[in-house]
Parts: C-alpha cells; structure tokens; sequence
C-alpha cells in the first residue's frame, strides 16, 4: 500500500465561489503562499505546470491530469512512473448548510513510495495550510 496524505475544511461558501478559486489556477499566488499555479490545458491528459513556493523557491513541476470535470474535481499525477508517483487532488462534496467541505490528497505509488512516508507530515502541514487559505478566500467573496 502506497503513503498518503489527506486533508479537509469545510468552507461556508457556494461550490460556485470555491470551484471558482480552485479553477482559476493561474492566479493561486493571490491567496496561497504555497501552491502558487497550475498553468497548462484543461482537458485530461493535458500535460501542466505546477508552480510551488517551498523554502523561498519557486518551483515547477510537471504533472499531467487525469480527471477534470469543471466544476468539482481535479486530479493530476507526476514523478517517475513504476519509481514514485503521486496522484494530487482535489474535490468539493456539499453540505447541508449550504456551503462545501474541500477535500485535498495526494497517493503515493511505485516501488520507493515508502520514501514518501518522510514527506508526509510536511505534506499533511501545508495541505491543510493551503486549505485553510482557500477556506479564507472563499469565504471573503
């Protein structure tokens, strides 16, 4: 079994307002000090660009997507297939309130997944950072 990470808010704000954020992907620097853009075609198999802050540095990493339906869910995969992959995603799934719960992963694969297990804490901190900024920008609108 591969490591993961997974994570979850719940937003008070419409799937509208928050798929509206996540889907905006160029502009993710304006409310994530982390995840800073996905640039590239929306369509799966599309090959993208992430862009992250780590540690000061400004990174690209290129990943491809697997699962995009426009309004709820977006999944892109990246790394060194049979090495170590990871699958990153996200997901809204609504609440009786009326606002959305935000669901954020990512699944480690290959043969030195094991490796990832050392990431996950850090992963697991700026995941749910990342969350609590979506959170924040959502429920600013």
């Amino acid at each position: 079994m591969g490591q993961a990470v997974e994570t979850q808010i719940d937003i008070n704000a419409s799937a509208e307002t928050v798929w509206a954020l996540i889907d905006d992907s160029t502009n993710w620097d304006r409310w994530s000090e982390i995840f800073v853009g996905l640039d590239g075609p929306r369509h799966v198999g599309g090959r993208m660009k992430l862009r992250l802050r780590l540690g000061g540095l400004l990174l690209g990493v290129g990943v491809t997507l697997v699962e995009f339906d426009g309004r709820s869910k977006i999944l892109w995969t990246g790394g060194l297939p049979g090495i170590l992959m990871g699958s990153h995603g996200y997901h809204l799934e609504p609440l009786e309130s009326g606002g959305v719960r935000f669901v954020h992963y990512e699944r480690f694969s290959g043969i030195a997944n094991v490796f990832a297990a050392l990431a996950v804490p850090t992963m697991t901190r700026d995941y749910n950072q990342l969350n609590r900024e979506l959170k924040a920008a959502a429920e600013a609108v």
